[in-house]
C-alpha cells in the first residue's frame, strides 16, 4: 500500500529538523548552571515573602505599552554600598533539558497558546515542544523567552527579555522566585517592567536594567511605594553587602537586611551623609529602624552605633560614638542642645567636635565628651575653644548660687550673678590632689576629680553617705578593684567598684544616675556616669593610686 503523501511530508520536515547542525545537538541534556549569578539565599538569608495571586487570567490580550528588548543596553549604576564585580554577559541558561523541534501552529495547550499568541512578537521563535519544568509546570522554549505554565492553576506566562536573564540567573521556576504570576506588565513608573512571580518580582528599565527582589528587602520596599516611592527603581539585584548584611541599591537609596536588625531603608539626606560615613561598613554600622520623625520637627534613623538626624533648616548629619551617648545623656534632639548642625570632625588638640544649635560637645581620649552651652559656651569661644588656654571640658556645666561654672583641662568659667570669672589652673583642690595619680574627691562641690601630677584630667559628680552612713574623709590608696560588684547587704549592683576604706568604694550607682542628689549612698561615692567611670576603671586607675576625700 502507498503511504499518503501527507505522512511522507512530515516525516521528511521532522528527519530534516532532528539532523539540523547545532539544534538537536546543542539541547542540554540536564539544566546549566546560571551564568554570574547573584548570590543566593542560605540559611542566614532573607526568607522569601509569598506573593499575593496575580489578577491576571490564563488567556491574555496583546498589550499596547511598550515591552523591554531582548538585551537591554548595558547601563551604569549608581552604587549605594559595594556590590560584587559583574561577570562578562553570558545567554540566560535553559530551564530545563528539552527536544529542540518546533511546535507546529496552534499547537499548544489552550492557556499557553493564549500567551504565544499574546507574546510571539517579542519572544521569537519557538525552540521546544511543551515539556516538564521544575515545581509542577509546563514550559515552552522561545528564542528570546520562555512560556511557564502553573500546572495546579492552569495559568501561563511569558517572561523574556533582560527579565528573561536575571530570571535565569536565580534558578528559573525552581529558584528563589518561583513560578512567575504575571507576565510583563508597566511598572509604577514611565518607562519600567515588571513581571511577577510566587516570591517576588524583577524590575525593569532602560537606564537600571533587570534587578529582583523578594523576601523581607521586597516588603519594605512595597511599603515605601515601590517604583513610585522615595527609592525609585531597583539599580541591582540583592547581594552580600558589608557585616553580612544582604542589600539592594535603588536609584534614591538602599535596603540592609540582616536577621538582627530587619529589613531597612536609608535613603534622601539621610542616605547621603550615610554614604559620606562608608555605610555599613563605617563607624555608624547597620540601620536599626528606618527614618522616624523627631522632636523639633526633625527626622531620625538609628544605626547600631549612632544616628543621623535631618530637619529642613540644619541638614542631616551623624551623631555616634562617646559624643552620641553624651547628646544622649543631655536629651538628644528634644534636649538642651536640639539638633546638630554638624557632623563630628576633628578639633585642635587631639579632640572631636559636633556642634548643635545651642552649644557643641567637645570629646577627647583622656578627658571624655562634655557639652558646653548657653552663655559659658560664649565665653568659652572667646577663650579659643578646645585649642585655647583652656583646653577641653572635663565636666557638664553645674549650678551655683546666683549662676553656672563649667570645669575645662587648664581652668574653670564660672558665670554668677551675669558676670564671668575663670579660675586657673583649674578648680580648687586640696593640697594632696597636686602630685601623683589621686582620686581627688571634694565633698564641698561634689565632685570627683581624676588628676595625675596636679592636673585634672576628667571630673565626675559625686554623691556621699547620708549621716548615719558617712563617707570617711581623710587619704587612702585604691586596694582593690571589682568590676561587676554586687552589693549583698543592700541588693543592688556596684559596677566598677574601686574600693579604698573597707567596704567603701567609688563604683557607679543607678539611683543616683535617676534621681540625682535627692538620695544618698550607703557610705559609698557614687558616680552616675556609667561610661566615663567604666573608662576610668579600664584605663586609668591602678591598685595602688591614692584617694583623697575632703570638704
Amino acid at each position: 500500500m502507498k503511504t499518503p503523501l501527507k505522512m511522507t511530508v512530515a516525516t521528511a520536515v521532522a528527519a530534516l529538523l532532528l539532523t539540523t547542525a547545532g539544534l538537536a545537538d546543542a539541547a542540554p541534556t540536564t539544566a546549566p548552571e546560571p551564568t554570574a549569578p547573584e548570590p543566593t539565599a542560605t540559611s542566614t538569608t532573607q526568607e522569601p515573602t509569598e506573593a499575593a495571586d496575580p489578577t491576571a487570567t490564563a488567556t491574555e490580550q496583546p498589550t499596547e505599552e511598550p515591552t523591554q528588548p531582548a538585551a537591554a543596553p548595558a547601563q551604569a549604576k549608581a552604587r549605594a554600598v559595594e556590590e560584587p564585580p559583574a561577570a562578562p554577559a553570558a545567554p540566560a541558561p535553559a530551564p530545563a533539558a528539552a527536544p529542540r523541534v518546533a511546535a507546529a501552529p496552534s499547537g499548544y495547550q489552550a492557556p499557553i497558546e493564549a500567551v504565544f499568541q499574546a507574546h510571539k512578537a517579542v519572544l521569537g521563535a519557538p525552540l521546544s515542544v511543551e515539556f516538564q519544568g521544575q515545581n509542577n509546570t509546563t514550559v515552552v522554549r522561545f528564542a528570546n523567552g520562555v512560556i511557564i505554565k502553573n500546572n495546579e492553576t492552569n495559568r501561563a506566562y511569558a517572561v523574556y527579555g533582560a527579565i528573561y536573564g536575571t530570571y535565569g540567573s536565580l534558578g528559573w521556576e525552581g529558584g528563589r522566585l518561583g513560578r512567575p504570576t504575571s507576565s510583563e506588565e508597566a511598572g509604577g513608573v514611565a518607562g519600567s517592567r515588571v513581571t511577577r512571580f510566587e516570591n517576588g518580582v524583577i524590575v525593569w528599565s532602560p537606564r537600571t536594567g533587570a534587578s529582583a527582589l523578594y523576601g523581607a528587602i521586597l516588603q519594605t520596599y512595597q511599603s515605601l511605594g515601590g517604583e513610585a516611592g522615595v527609592l525609585g527603581l531597583p539599580t541591582s539585584s540583592e547581594f552580600t553587602a558589608g557585616r553580612g548584611a544582604r542589600a539592594v541599591n535603588f536609584q534614591r537609596g538602599v535596603i540592609l537586611w540582616t536577621p538582627a536588625t530587619g529589613a531597612q531603608p536609608v535613603y534622601g539626606a539621610i542616605f547621603s551623609t550615610y554614604g559620606a560615613h562608608r555605610f555599613e561598613r563605617g563607624v555608624l554600622g547597620l540601620p536599626r529602624t528606618g527614618e522616624v520623625a523627631g522632636a523639633r520637627g526633625s527626622r531620625v534613623q538609628t544605626y547600631e552605633n549612632g544616628q543621623i538626624i535631618w530637619s529642613p533648616g540644619t541638614g542631616a548629619h551623624a551623631v555616634y560614638g562617646s559624643i552620641g551617648v553624651a547628646y544622649a545623656s543631655l536629651g538628644g534632639p528634644g534636649g538642651v542642645m536640639s539638633l546638630p548642625t554638624t557632623s563630628e570632625f576633628a578639633g585642635r588638640g587631639g579632640a572631636r567636635v559636633t556642634r548643635f544649635v545651642n552649644g557643641i560637645i567637645v570629646w577627647k581620649p583622656a578627658t571624655g565628651a562634655f557639652g558646653v552651652r548657653g552663655a559659658i559656651l560664649g565665653e568659652y569661644a572667646r577663650q579659643g575653644y578646645e585649642g585655647g588656654t583652656l583646653g577641653a571640658p572635663i565636666g557638664d556645666e553645674t549650678p551655683v548660687d546666683g549662676g553656672w561654672t563649667q570645669d575645662f583641662e587648664r581652668g574653670r568659667i564660672s558665670l554668677v550673678n551675669g558676670r564671668f570669672s575663670i579660675v586657673r589652673p583649674g578648680p580648687s583642690v586640696d593640697a594632696r590632689c597636686r602630685t601623683g595619680r589621686v582620686l581627688c574627691i571634694s565633698k564641698s562641690d561634689r565632685k570627683m576629680r581624676w588628676m595625675i601630677d596636679g592636673q585634672v584630667v576628667r571630673e565626675f559628680d559625686a554623691r556621699f553617705g547620708s549621716t548615719k552612713t558617712p563617707t570617711r574623709e581623710g587619704t587612702f590608696s585604691v586596694q582593690r578593684k571589682v568590676r561587676d560588684e554586687w552589693s549583698w547587704l543592700y541588693n543592688s549592683p556596684m559596677p566598677f567598684s574601686l574600693y579604698f576604706s573597707g567596704g567603701q568604694a567609688v563604683h557607679y550607682s543607678s539611683d543616683f544616675a535617676a534621681r540625682g542628689y535627692a538620695g544618698a549612698s550607703h557610705g559609698c561615692v557614687n558616680i552616675r556616669d556609667y561610661a566615663g567611670l567604666q573608662w576610668l576603671y579600664d584605663t586609668q586607675v591602678r591598685v595602688g593610686d591614692r584617694v583623697v576625700v575632703y570638704w
